[in-house]
């Protein structure tokens, strides 16, 4: 288009091959084929350098398509694979650098992104949701993003660097009937960073992550149906809580 920009398109098509189950708890569940899946996916996008080169602004707009898209899923105590009908996802993502003098590099990325089962037909009849046509597809936030502010002076035959970062994620479900009781909370969360880096040789930094001791879960697991029940004495639950503020040192030496 002009010198520092580019506008792009793009259509792709993806296929994941079928299976058996390699999980199960009893030979019912091993017996239990998946099929193979398939994507097509659409992008259009611009990335664009500004301001003298001193600012990059990417930006893309997505739209995928699945059909039977392999979801894993808990059955009897066993965690199996099974095929969704069909699937749609859409957003737009955005990425900015800017080089803000000579000192200062700022970082911005955010994300837009709207799923839905629109297909889920076999599933229900087959009991692994009840009612997942029209949810949100699990693990598909629709908000999510991060800031990072760093500063940089030259010292010895590198530089010495303070960073800080920034991350935020909105309500994200974790499974196809979207439980509230297992959905991840919105969390956002703060880590800083401060060393100094050779460039070629050694480096070495101290650091504190997840600064104000965020707490929240990273994902959960629908191991019984929506009412908590049939779980083989399982119930649906939160896991895998967020590491806790944490402080700590790093080095690396190349030789």
């Amino acid at each position: 288009v002009a010198t520092g920009k580019l506008v792009y398109a793009s259509a792709s098509k993806g296929f994941k091959g079928g299976g058996w189950q390699g999980a199960a708890a009893n030979a019912a569940g091993a017996s239990k084929a998946y099929q193979p899946e398939t994507a097509w996916s659409y992008e259009i996008g611009a990335k664009t350098r500004l301001l003298e080169d001193t600012l990059q602004v990417n930006v893309a707009y997505f739209f995928y398509t699945y059909e039977d898209l392999q979801l894993i899923y808990f059955d009897a105590g066993s965690q199996l694979v099974d095929n969704l009908g069909e699937a749609e996802n859409q957003g737009i993502e955005l990425d900015a650098r800017w080089l803000i003098g000579e000192h200062w590099d700022l970082y911005a990325a955010g994300a837009w992104m709207d799923s839905e089962i629109t297909d889920a037909a076999d599933m229900i009849e087959r009991g692994v949701c009840e009612d997942c046509d029209g949810q949100q597809m699990p693990m598909a936030p629709e908000w999510s993003g991060a800031v990072h502010l760093t500063w940089r002076y030259p010292a010895w035959c590198g530089e010495v660097f303070a960073k800080s970062e920034y991350a935020f994620q909105d309500t994200m479900y974790s499974d196809l009937d979207n439980i509230d009781a297992i959905a991840v909370d919105s969390w956002d969360e703060w880590s800083f960073r401060i060393g100094y880096d050779d460039e070629k040789d050694w480096g070495a930094a101290i650091y504190v992550e997840n600064a104000f001791d965020e707490e929240y879960f990273e994902r959960g697991w629908a191991n019984a149906d929506t009412s908590n029940q049939g779980g083989y004495g399982l119930t649906n639950t939160l896991v895998w809580p967020a590491k806790p503020r944490t402080f700590g040192a790093s080095a690396y030496m190349n030789f």
